[in-house]
């Protein structure tokens, strides 16, 4: 962001701030445990795929990334995005495509298929320290179970009329 504010933190930031700092070994510590937990619990999913981190690396895991796995029916992410158990898509767009950085990119008018890719099917779960074992067994239950059951075919209109007014008698 070109229009940052470089102004100094105010006395409630700046305490904050080091409050924040003075605990980042055990926040680090938690997103790291969350993270193990969310790899043992989906590990033999053939649903939904963990993405593995760089051998060599050491992630921070602010989030934990999910792909699709090889079952994962068609629109998985999306039906996995689940606000009230923190559960989110990754991205609404490939980078490359957002209007705002466009002017910014130098991309030669080159099409990413992997970034699409990944706005389309990546979704993270929490790890913050607040994630309790009950919200990791919730939210593991979710993406296995609620957000894997393929959709229904819509049905046709007059089925839909039927069901909104019992047996088709108008209101």
């Amino acid at each position: 962001d070109p229009h940052f504010s470089q102004a100094a933190f105010t006395p409630f930031q700046a305490g904050l701030a080091l409050h924040s700092l003075a605990r980042l070994e055990a926040l680090t510590a938690a997103r790291a445990a969350n993270a193990a937990a969310y790899q043992e619990l989906l590990q033999d999913s053939a649903v939904a795929r963990p993405v593995q981190p760089q051998r060599g690396t050491v992630p921070a895991y602010l989030r934990f990334p999910l792909l699709p796995g090889e079952e994962a029916p068609e629109g998985w992410a999306r039906r996995a995005a689940n606000r009230s158990l923190g559960v989110s898509r990754g991205f609404p767009l490939a980078l490359h495509y957002l209007e705002e950085l466009i002017p910014h990119l130098d991309t030669g008018g080159a099409i990413y298929p992997g970034a699409s890719f990944l706005a389309r099917h990546l979704v993270t779960l929490p790890t913050h320290d607040h994630v309790r074992p009950q919200d990791r067994r919730a939210i593991a239950h979710h993406i296995l179970i609620r957000a894997s059951r393929a959709e229904a075919p819509a049905a046709p209109a007059a089925s839909r009329w039927k069901a909104k007014t019992k047996e088709g008698a108008r209101p």
